[in-house]
């Protein structure tokens, strides 16, 4: 690893949004109607939380998959997501199974897993209560796809083991439940188009529309915003207006585009308090150059989340842009004495230093990157960014160290 990772990627589901203010003026369409609530099972104590919060960190840092996968499991979410709904009994019974079918491809723990595989990670933030209901709090960090934060409420669930009853996506601004809830009423209509009749508002608005929807999901995935734009303006308002729908359609568009303004202010319309909006906010007031908007945004997630290193590193990287050196020395450093296994921010401070030319910091940045995490340095000479760098006898005290910290670390496996 040469050179620092991206500025700001933000969240799984894509790049930057949110921008606009707009005073609110409607209320949000009716969402989705989510899971039913728990009917067996016990929530989980603080101390079963911390249990719960450990054994899932433990399984992430020493990659193992299977445990992660039980911890994780989304059998008893999925189940719960068509148990209020009406079916003639064999129906029925093949609608859980086919629950329990998908729930084992556990999408959730493979894109965890997939981003853990790329040099990501899964970090343990804190246990915390909301609403009486202790949940555990974790970072989620991908080279390629950013930071997003879950949220997961811990329950004893009806199998006697601990497990995750519910959570909250930070970037998506919902619980799983109800993206469950979507994922499962094709179902529905598919084995008994009769259930339609059962079906009311949102619910049954989703699946009369759903080829739109997917129309316009799989233009998402590709990129194709002018294809994901018209299959959006065919949806009813009522649905253009769902949060995830809102969201996974400011996803496609470019920040330049006339609809990416006007969705950003809907957004903002609908969801005026939803913390998700600053989240989404940050990068895009850095593309406009906005740096106090950017950094007011950091702030205000900061508190949202109730605080997070690695947002201290995204705060090092906007001063860094706007130019404030000190003040952008100073919140890399905060991240480093927060986490000091943490890359992301070493890199932050080596990119400030480098950016005031002060050879003597890169050095001394470097090394305690090397001595801190498992980062491997290359040859600086062939990256632009360390030009000066390499001209200074630093360079060359820093090649010496190198060569004498790789010796040691080879003589102590041996």
């Amino acid at each position: 690893m040469l050179v620092p990772r991206p500025i700001l990627m933000l969240a799984l589901v894509s790049t930057s949004f949110l921008a606009i203010g707009c005073k609110p003026s409607t209320p949000p369409a009716t969402a989705i109607t989510p899971a039913p609530a728990m009917a067996e099972g016990t929530p989980a104590t603080e101390a079963e939380c911390k249990q719960f919060a450990a054994a899932l960190e433990k399984a992430a840092r020493e990659r193992n998959r299977a445990e992660f996968d039980k911890l994780l499991s989304l059998e008893e979410l999925f189940v719960r997501c068509v148990s209020d709904i009406k079916m003639p009994s064999g129906q029925s019974q093949t609608l859980v199974s086919t629950a329990r079918a998908r729930a084992k491809d556990n999408t959730l723990a493979q894109q965890i897993w997939h981003e853990l595989e790329n040099k990501g990670s899964y970090h343990l933030l804190r246990v915390h209560s909301v609403d009486g209901r202790w949940r555990a709090l974790f970072r989620l960090y991908g080279d390629d796809s950013g930071v997003n934060y879950h949220d997961i409420v811990v329950a004893r669930l009806p199998n006697g083991q601990l497990g995750m009853e519910d959570i909250y996506v930070f970037a998506a601004g919902e619980m799983m439940t109800h993206l469950m809830r979507r994922i499962m009423l094709p179902l529905f209509a598919e084995m008994n188009r009769g259930i339609l009749d059962e079906l009311r508002g949102t619910d049954k608005l989703y699946v009369n529309n759903l080829g739109n929807l997917q129309a316009m999901t799989t233009a998402v995935k590709a990129r194709d915003s002018a294809k994901a734009t018209a299959k959006y303006k065919l949806l009813p308002v009522e649905l253009r207006e769902q949060k995830a729908i809102l969201l996974m359609y400011i996803t496609v568009l470019d920040p330049e585009d006339d609809n990416y303004a006007k969705a950003l202010g809907d957004f903002r319309r609908l969801f005026p308090t939803d913390p998700a909006v600053d989240f989404h906010s940050i990068d895009y007031h850095l593309l406009k150059k906005d740096y106090a908007q950017s950094i007011e945004c950091i702030d205000k997630t900061q508190k949202s989340i109730g605080g997070d290193a690695y947002l201290d590193v995204l705060r090092a990287n906007v001063l860094l842009e706007a130019g404030r050196m000190p003040e952008a020395a100073a919140s890399a450093e905060k991240a480093v004495a927060a986490e000091p296994d943490m890359t992301q921010a070493y890199w932050s401070r080596i990119t400030i230093a480098l950016k005031e030319k002060k050879h003597k910091d890169t050095r001394t940045w470097l090394q305690k990157l090397v001595e801190h995490t498992d980062e491997a340095i290359d040859d600086l000479t062939k990256v632009d960014a360390y030009a000066d760098f390499v001209k200074s006898p630093e360079h060359g005290a820093w090649l010496k160290w190198y060569a004498a910290f790789k010796k040691k670390a080879g003589d102590e496996k041996e």
